[in-house]
């Protein structure tokens, strides 16, 4: 398989993960990008785990309260 994303969820508690996939990625030549997420705040350590800038980094807006309601329903 030659998938084009690799999504890691709450990023920020798996630095070490990071790091290993990078180098992984780069060691195997692969093209799949590696997409973080994190807490608000947690986004230094984990560009620094994948080594990139923070140019890359994409910020969500939290949402409002009563879709987050609608979510829980």
């Amino acid at each position: 398989m030659q998938p084009r994303f690799l999504i890691v969820d709450d990023a920020h508690s798996r630095l070490e993960f990071l790091k290993r996939l990078r180098h992984l990625r780069q060691e195997i030549n692969a093209e799949v990008r590696i997409v973080a997420s994190c807490w608000p705040g947690q986004e230094d350590a984990v560009c620094a785990a994948l080594l990139t800038v923070r140019d890359k980094c994409h910020a969500l807006d939290g949402l409002p309260q009563k879709q987050i309601k609608e979510v829980i329903h």
